[in-house]
């Protein structure tokens, strides 16, 4: 038995233990990054239990509702945007959330207002989710130097959901824009 090779396909690198790997190689680094990263992966994993257990606990369905991009929202839509504002409110390190779900932006509460905003869609591909097809949460994170920058940033970014991509002003792109798969269940 290769014991060795064992021991490279069991050491798994989680997004959550390279964020901390890199962060213990900038000295300068408080760890915000890495706790707003913790609290998505929470809310991954939350949408993925939802997604894959929605037959059984009746989340397939619509809601009633429609969302800013005129569509009609699933039940598992407004449940996985509930967990991504909770989640990503209560990590403090948040002061703006821009949600396809909502139509208006979430500016966060002074005592748990940070410095990043976050932009995402908590379920995306969820018209598919009767299919079976892969479906997940994709996100965007952007670092803002002031609270006048969100600001801008957030009026920006709803001026261009019905026309092109939003112009981001004074605000750092973070390299971070992917996609957690849910994979559907039928």
């Amino acid at each position: 038995m290769d014991h060795a090779a064992d021991a490279q396909r069991t050491d798994l690198m989680t997004i959550t233990r390279h964020a901390l790997n890199e962060q213990g190689r900038h000295p300068e680094s408080r760890g915000d990054f890495t706790i707003l990263l913790s609290h998505i992966v929470l809310g991954c994993k939350f949408v993925a239990s939802a997604v894959n257990k929605a037959g059984l606990a009746k989340l397939i369905g619509l809601a009633g509702e429609t969302n800013v991009q005129g569509e009609e929202q699933k039940k598992l839509d407004v449940l996985s945007n509930e967990v991504f504002v909770k989640a990503l409110v209560s990590s403090g390190r948040t002061c703006v959330l821009v949600s396809e779900e909502n139509e208006a932006a979430i500016f966060v509460d002074a005592p748990l207002r940070g410095k990043y905003c976050v932009c995402f869609d908590p379920l995306d591909g969820s018209s598919n989710i009767d299919c079976g097809v892969s479906i997940g949460t994709v996100w965007l994170l952007l670092l803002c130097f002031s609270e006048q920058s969100c600001c801008l940033l957030t009026a920006s970014v709803h001026r261009s959901k019905a026309k092109a991509r939003p112009r981001i002003t004074y605000c750092h792109l973070i390299g971070v824009s992917p996609f957690c798969r849910s994979s559907g269940s039928t």
